[in-house]
């Protein structure tokens, strides 16, 4: 039963960007709240502490007197300069001269509204010195009826609170808070505080654990929590101090008799309730017992205010009950109030301020809203109308605790009809009217619970309404005038034609609603349709994997063959090798491999490369015919043959031999390569400066292939159905005319011819462009020239209000469209239907080299937020532009990335087409050729993503990533002070858990969490005790399973007992190695479209990289830049920044655990490996994405509890066995990972882009 009234986690700080401390006497707060002013410090927010007190005080109407105010303030500025704030604001007010009142309540309202402040700390409720007391009613109503919902934490001084619903965990901070009291030594003659203070910050940490030592306690509410006093806050401090009998402050104003006509019932005391806390200063409040038996005491106080209990011994009715209230009412103005009806805490204040202002009239009333018997609001249309004396002939609309009259009214005769038993009320205010105008107060004040059958409530009984309505007309058809009856007429015929206008109004919305839903069944029908057919194609699909798979495995086969023949062939070569290496030609042709050595040593010397290529050619044919000959002939029968040609033939014959000699030696060197099955030399496709392509044994690194025009490409662009048109805007400033001219060569080169091209020069100065833009003469291409300067935005701008296409094609003016590029954006506009395209690209230097590519996942959203991936070339379509608008001129460098933040906010349907469709042309000073060329860029990419948190409702900060200057990263704030449940499975490393609970509990500066460790069948005595010292030091629950393992079973059963609303699947061989992990991962968990987050882990020793990300190559998934260094920037920053992944590892795995439960959880049949990949699929195949949080480290002791899979071969074989079924789980991802590009390697764990 503790739970629910103590907190058992501890708060490190609570969450307010603009705070606002209110003290009522110098030292309330740091003896209240310095651990939380510490901590808003600490991280940078807004604070202001307002001290109301400054130690005066006066006695009658005695001029103030202190003789230690300035010192209070002193020591007030001292402790403030050692807490860090700056100085407090004095307001100057005199001690014990705090009042509870619309004055106070009113002045701390607008000091919120002039900070904005969203956190208000003030004392507790329960504090019993009065000043104490009078500001934390009037901080509780300022925040109650603020419409901005700020949150009030109230805090304590003398009174420990009785149900703190927050606790801050101050140990760190503790000797700091104890230096700000020491400053207070004029307190001290007093009383204690310092010895008080620091005892009632150590009694907090009683449910806290050992390791917390001094903690402060909260009451925390939102201003919504407030106005529906879900909390009982009010109703507490009523019976509090009705117990104690406190009233807060003198009369000085006009008396106001609240009169009650009790009947005793339990809901009495709502009413009662309400009237304590009335911001009204001097009311009376008479309870007349209307029934025969003895009422329960209610004693002399209602709050503050006096009560009189009347008894008259006999049961009364409601009209002689309200008539001996009036006669007992001492008050200037008068009300009603049923025992079962409530009023808001300003309701008489703000009736006796119209009526003071306006004294021709002398009744005001407000608004009236329904209720159900507990409270809860009923969707009934309030009470609220202007007065309209007709109206009320016709009907009462007005409750009578809605009202307030003046008592010179009841000079004229004004008083209750006794012969009424019900609508007496109405006969009242029907009195009423006869004698003054009304003021209507249009705001809800009042609250009127709608039950019971007394006749009068919005349940009465027909017939007894119908009898009351006779009995009212009875009387007053006599004393109504003829115009008077005209109005009640004209009345009645609109109040009785409103049912009607309802109930055809309700008919109308019935078959509107009918119609909606008969749309949607037909929709449903039409889904389902479609997924029968999206199932029956699935189906076809997995059967076609899965005869791929079979194809693939028998390649493979094939390919392993080809293998061993390879090897065969090899060996054989090998031998053959090895036998002319020892054969008698090999070793008696030494000599004439000598002379051919000299040979070439002869050519250097003498001839270096001056000699003819004819000369040598004809030595090199001599010796090839050497050794040709002396490996088939020995050195004797050689000679015979050589003479015998020379007699025979002479020199002639000789070289007519060598010449056929030389051919065979050719061919044979060619038949020998076939044989052998293998080239001897690599070859790859190269380009040169002029653009010609050509086969190289050596590679230069990236090479651009422009594509060939189809022979078919007529046939193609028909089929593509209607022409889509696109406007490619370019906005011109300054171009070098070659630039200019590549520009437009590329933009009339694309195959497809459906195009317009604007441009829109912006004001540019160099004579050049003007006259190489006055130059174009093109039917499709359209000139703009802005008469001043505008900017890249502005210029861009104007160009998309002169464009008439169907999508908009962006392009800067120095860059160059691919042949193919809009080609390729109409396939994709008629295959997919996007609203938004964007492709890979590369780099054009200024030699014209293609250099740089970049080959981009599919949609991001968010890398979208750690940066701008989709670039060029980028297509939107152009009826978006209505929701989007265009391009901010505020943002200019990042205007595009601007941009595209804001077209995902509008639409999902994105599509990338990975291919190189844009060349990106480098120029020095740009920011092609180094992101921080532009200074004001850096600036700008960090201001839209602020831009874009603040549209979007997201808190969080824009945060420099420290290895590489000019980058940023989002760090996402908590939403609330959510608990995060940490689920750790282990078995018998008792150790190795020990090191990762005692680096959690170290190093998290985030404190509300909970661990929860899966015991999955421990034997070891080390590890069993260490299980029972978490659980006694309250550091951790232990659940035992002992059960074959099975990883996904194990993180199940830990979320089924999970508290928290964020899970953390941690492995127990990892070390937390930063601080602040729990709220950055948290913070993106939290995002409606994330699932899993993920963090980097390193190697122990190394600190190398063990995860970073999962990639799903051809072999399978595997971890991103594995043992590379952990702050290498990776392929376009992908191992700093954080990227959307395929997966993320669950050895450090966080999600939301609505998301999990949604996705079924982790899936048991995959009870080793690949269960967090699987989870991680689901994920996305369910519309979300996953994120890996790379400033999030851990060390990683790879698979300490259970050994590693790749190195044991049955380990190995299962490891196979299960990623065949992850992907005949889902088999789309056989080979495919939309967050890599399949023009990368395949196999590279790096994003390497191959040769």
């Amino acid at each position: 039963m503790e739970r629910p009234l103590v907190p058992y986690k501890a708060a490190f700080r609570i969450e307010g960007k603009k705070a606002l401390v209110l003290a009522p006497h110098p030292g309330d707060e740091v003896f209240g709240c310095g651990g939380a002013i510490l901590r808003h410090v600490a991280a940078g927010d807004f604070l202001q502490v307002s001290i109301l007190i400054d130690g005066r005080y006066s006695i009658g109407n005695a001029e103030p007197q202190s003789t230690d105010s300035e010192l209070r303030r002193e020591e007030s500025n001292e402790a403030a300069r050692i807490l860090g704030y700056g100085k407090p604001d004095f307001w100057g007010l005199l001690d014990h001269g705090l009042e509870y009142g619309e004055f106070l309540v009113q002045r701390i309202e607008n000091l919120i509204t002039a900070l904005g402040a969203d956190l208000i700390y003030a004392p507790s409720i329960y504090e019993m010195n009065p000043d104490r007391r009078a500001l934390a009613m009037a901080a509780l109503e300022a925040v109650r009826r603020h419409d901005s919902n700020p949150k009030l934490a109230m805090y304590e001084v003398d009174v420990p609170m009785m149900r703190p619903n927050l606790l801050l965990d101050i140990t760190d901070i503790r000797d700091c808070k104890q230096n700000a009291m020491a400053c207070f030594v004029s307190k001290f003659k007093e009383h204690p505080y310092d010895e008080q203070i620091g005892a009632l910050n150590r009694f907090r940490t009683h449910t806290l654990g050992s390791q917390a030592t001094a903690a402060e306690a909260y009451f925390l509410a939102r201003a919504e929590d407030l106005k529906n006093d879900v909390l009982n806050i009010n109703e507490s401090e009523h019976q509090r101090q009705f117990k104690m009998g406190l009233p807060m402050m003198p009369a000085d104003a006009p008396l106001v008799s609240v009169l009650i006509r009790s009947m005793d019932r339990p809901q009495l005391q709502d009413a009662l309730d309400s009237l304590a806390l009335q911001t009204y200063t001097n009311i009376e409040v008479v309870v007349i017992n209307a029934r025969a038996e003895e009422h329960r005491p209610l004693g002399n106080w209602c709050g503050r205010f006096p009560l009189r209990m009347v008894n008259t011994g006999i049961p009364l009715m409601r009209s002689r009950a309200a008539n001996v209230g009036i006669e007992r009412a001492a008050g200037d103005y008068l009300m009603f109030l049923d025992d079962d009806d409530w009023f808001a805490p300003n309701h008489v204040s703000g009736l006796v301020a119209v009526l003071k202002a306006n004294t021709s009239q002398r009744v005001a009333y407000s608004g009236v809203e329904f209720r159900g018997e507990n409270r809860e609001k009923l969707e009934l249309s309030p009470f609220n109308e202007p007065f309209d004396a007709g109206r009320l002939r016709s009907g009462n609309y007005i409750p009578i605790h809605a009202m307030m009259f003046a008592r010179t009214l009841l000079g004229q005769g004004l008083c209750f009809d006794e012969t009424f038993a019900v609508y007496e009320d109405w006969d009242f205010l029907l009195q009423l009217s006869q004698l003054t105008g009304f003021i209507h107060v249009p705001k809800i004040r009042a609250y009127y619970r709608a039950s019971g059958t007394s006749g009068v409530g919005v349940h009465a009984d027909n017939a007894i309404k119908r009898q009351a309505r006779e009995q009212i007309f009875e009387k007053w058809k006599i004393l109504w005038s003829g115009a008077q009856i005209d109005d009640l007429i004209k009345a009645t015929s609109c109040v009785a034609s409103e049912p009607i206008a309802l109930l055809r109004n309700e008919l109308d919305q019935s078959i509107s609603i009918l119609e909606e839903r008969e749309l949607r069944l037909r929709g449903m029908e039409k889904n389902t349709a479609e997924l029968e057919k999206i199932v029956a194609e699935l189906e076809k699909t997995t059967a076609e994997r899965g005869q791929a798979i079979v194809q693939e495995k028998r390649n493979a086969a094939e390919l392993e063959n080809q293998l061993q023949e390879k090897d065969r062939l090899i060996g054989a070569r090998d031998a053959r090798i090895e036998d002319i290496f020892t054969s008698n030609s090999w070793r008696l042709s030494t000599p004439v491999r000598w002379v051919g050595n000299c040979g070439r040593k002869f050519k250097r010397i003498f001839f270096g490369s001056t000699m003819s290529h004819d000369l040598w050619r004809k030595v090199e044919l001599v010796r090839v015919v050497a050794i040709t000959r002396l490996r088939d002939q020995s050195p004797s029968s050689l000679l015979s043959s050589v003479l015998r040609v020379w007699r025979d033939e002479g020199l002639q014959g000789i070289k007519a031999r060598i010449r056929r000699q030389q051919n065979v030696a050719s061919r044979s060197q060619a038949l020998q390569s076939e044989t052998m099955g293998f080239a001897l030399k690599p070859t790859f496709i190269v380009r040169d400066l002029q653009g010609r392509y050509d086969l190289s044994p050596t590679s230069k690194g990236y090479t651009y292939i422009e594509p060939q025009l189809p022979a078919d490409i007529d046939t193609r662009l028909n089929a593509l159905g209607s022409a889509i048109r696109f406007s490619i805007v370019v906005p011109v400033y300054n171009t070098a005319p070659a630039l200019l001219d590549a520009v437009l060569s590329s933009v009339q080169a694309q195959w497809y011819p459906h195009w317009q091209l604007i441009l829109a020069d912006d004001a540019s100065p160099a004579e050049e462009t003007r006259n190489a833009l006055a130059r174009i003469d093109h039917p499709k291409i359209k000139l703009l020239r802005l008469e001043s300067n505008q900017g890249i935005a502005g210029a861009t701008n104007a160009a998309l209000d002169a464009v008439d296409g169907d999508f908009i094609v962006f392009m800067d003016h120095d860059d160059e469209l691919t042949v193919d590029c809009l080609y390729e954006l109409a396939l994709c506009i008629s295959r997919e239907e996007p609203d938004f395209i964007y492709s890979d690209e590369d780099k054009l230097t200024e030699k014209n080299e293609y250099t740089q590519p970049h080959f981009k996942p599919d949609w991001s959203p968010n890398t979208m937020m750690s940066t701008m991936f989709t670039g060029h070339v980028s297509c939107v379509r152009r009826s978006l532009l209505g929701k989007v608008g265009g391009l901010r001129s505020q943002f200019d460098g990042c205007q595009d990335w601007d941009f595209v933040l804001r077209v995902a906010e509008n639409t999902s349907r994105i599509s990338h087409i990975p291919k190189v469709l844009y060349h990106w042309r480098i120029i020095p000073a740009s920011v092609a050729s180094d992101i921080a060329a532009k200074p004001y860029v850096l600036d700008a990419s960090r201001r839209v993503r602020i831009d874009a948190l603040a549209r979007r409702g997201l808190e969080g900060v824009v945060e420099p990533v420290v290895q590489v200057p000019g980058y940023f990263r989002i760090n996402y704030y908590l939403q609330d002070t959510p608990q995060i449940s940490i689920i750790i499975p282990s078995r018998d490393r008792g150790q190795v858990l020990r090191c990762c609970i005692e680096s959690i509990q170290q190093k998290s500066t985030y404190r509300h969490f909970e661990i929860i460790i899966l015991d999955n069948g421990s034997v070891d005595r080390l590890t069993l005790d260490y299980l029972q010292e978490v659980m006694n030091a309250g550091q951790a629950r232990v659940i035992r399973h002992d059960a074959p393992f099975n990883f996904s079973e194990l993180n199940n059963i830990g979320a089924q007992h999970a508290a928290g609303k964020l899970l953390l699947f941690l492995n127990d061989d990892t070390e937390v190695l930063c601080n602040d992990w729990l709220e950055r991962m948290g913070g993106y968990a939290q995002l409606p479209h994330t699932a899993a987050v993920g963090a980097k882990l390193l190697y122990p020793e190394s600190m190398e990289i063990q995860h970073a990300g999962v990639l799903n190559l051809t072999i399978g998934p595997v971890h991103a830049f594995l043992h590379c260094r952990c702050d290498m920037p990776g392929y376009f920053m992908r191992n700093l920044l954080e990227y959307d992944w395929l997966a993320v590892t669950g050895a450090c795995l966080m999600i939301e655990t609505k998301k999990f439960h949604s996705l079924g959880g982790f899936d048991i049949s995959f009870p080793i490996a690949y269960n967090d990949v699987e989870l991680c699929l689901r994920g996305i195949e369910n519309g979300f994405y996953n994120v890996v949080c790379q400033a999030v480290t851990l060390i990683h002791h790879e698979s300490v509890s259970r050994g590693l899979d790749h190195v044991d071969p049955a380990k190995q074989a299962r490891l196979y066995q299960e990623l065949g079924r992850l992907y005949d789980t889902h088999p789309h991802y056989f080979q495919y990972d939309p967050f890599h590009n399949p023009n990368l390697d395949p196999c590279g764990l790096n994003f390497e882009v191959p040769n």
